[in-house]
């Protein structure tokens, strides 16, 4: 999706800062029926306020409930996000490009070991490509061979006193993917 139907609360509002709010405009010649979920009944026939997508999180859940999705299935999506109120630096933009997936799960995959077994086999996927592009253009592979999991109470038992930033890079000097 390129935009929500600003009443349906589709929208992720990030970080819930005023100065984040999603950019939004009106569109005069839509039906007002055409949108995924409605709150509200509008007396006007045509007509709505749109937002552009800030975020992906919340319509993904949204559309593997209505496509009734099975445990283990999921989809994967794409949008380009405009962000008003983003300063630009490495970590940050105004636009965003996101590509993301979902799957459906159940309790018993809610836990750790199964997001580091995703994870994994997202890994894999990237090595596979990573030795795909290197042959066919005749480049060295440059990713590590495997991935590796740590979490911020460990990165500052490391480097007690390195900035949030700096104990990330070192883990990627350290490790190389993390």
């Amino acid at each position: 999706p390129l935009a929500f139907e600003a009443s349906c609360r589709v929208n992720d509002d990030l970080d819930g800062s005023e100065a984040h709010k999603a950019v939004g405009f009106h569109i005069m010649n839509i039906a007002r029926d055409r949108g995924v979920i409605k709150k509200t009944q509008e007396k006007e026939k045509f007509g709505m306020d749109a937002e552009v997508v800030q975020s992906l999180a919340n319509w993904k859940r949204i559309m593997l409930k209505f496509f009734d999705f099975q445990v283990g299935e999921g989809l994967f999506c794409e949008s380009t996000s405009i962000r008003k109120g983003y300063k630009g630096d490495v970590t940050h933009s105004n636009i965003a490009d996101q590509w993301d997936w979902e799957i459906r799960i159940d309790e018993s995959m809610y836990n750790v070991e199964f997001l580091k077994s995703t994870v994994r086999k997202i890994w894999c996927i990237l090595k596979d490509c990573e030795a795909m592009i290197a042959r066919d253009f005749c480049i060295q592979p440059s990713l590590p061979p495997s991935i590796h999991f740590t979490d911020p109470e460990e990165l500052h038992a490391m480097w007690p006193g390195a900035s949030i930033h700096e104990r990330e890079t070192n883990a990627v000097r350290k490790w190389g993917a993390i």
